[in-house]
């Protein structure tokens, strides 16, 4: 008897470990895509286009507000400029709330959302990491990603359909523009 247990041992062993390798690999490529995989989980989720739209402006947002976050933390440790570094941890702060609104708008709304910025903001942030003119480089590449939500914030307030979100996106733009002003202030200070 003590032989047979071994045997179906081995045999569960010989069947779990690469099930386990398995696993472990799609999490690590889950974490690292995690907008794909949010984007690919609403695409299934949802059954009109009206309802994937809406789904991907949040999906596209809280990925982009992520690396807005990102690059504040980032200029908060590595800026040399004391307004640059107080321009950062302010805007860190709102988006971290625009973060949490949206968040549970998603959560509400069964939407799979990222769990943090894209590929391209990681890189960006890792070449800003290492880069010798840090604050003129760091206001250029935040200027440019917070065009990029003020844009899609403009379109999504008359192309969305959940009236909820479109009302949303609507009170949040002034708050982004606002900061915009604050981080367009130190790019031109900094030229």
């Amino acid at each position: 008897m003590t032989a047979l247990k071994r045997k179906i041992r081995s045999a569960c062993l010989y069947l779990f470990i690469p099930l386990l390798v398995i696993y472990a690999c799609s999490t690590r490529s889950s974490e690292v895509n995690s907008k794909k995989v949010a984007e690919k989980k609403n695409n299934e989720k949802f059954d009109t286009r009206t309802e994937e739209k809406d789904a991907k402006f949040v999906v596209d947002n809280v990925s982009n507000i992520y690396g807005e976050i990102s690059l504040s933390e980032l200029a908060e440790r590595h800026a040399s400029d004391a307004e640059v570094k107080r321009v950062a941890a302010e805007v860190r702060k709102q988006y971290g709330t625009l973060l949490n609104q949206l968040k549970k708008y998603a959560t509400a709304k069964a939407i799979s959302i990222p769990t943090g910025e894209s590929e391209k903001e990681k890189n960006k942030i890792d070449k800003l990491s290492s880069d010798k003119t840090f604050d003129k480089d760091w206001s250029n590449e935040f200027r440019d990603l917070n065009k990029e939500t003020i844009s899609n914030f403009e379109n999504a307030s008359t192309s969305l359909s959940d009236e909820e979100l479109k009302s949303w996106v609507t009170a949040s733009l002034p708050e982004i523009r606002k900061y915009h002003d604050k981080i367009m202030a130190c790019n031109n200070r900094l030229k």
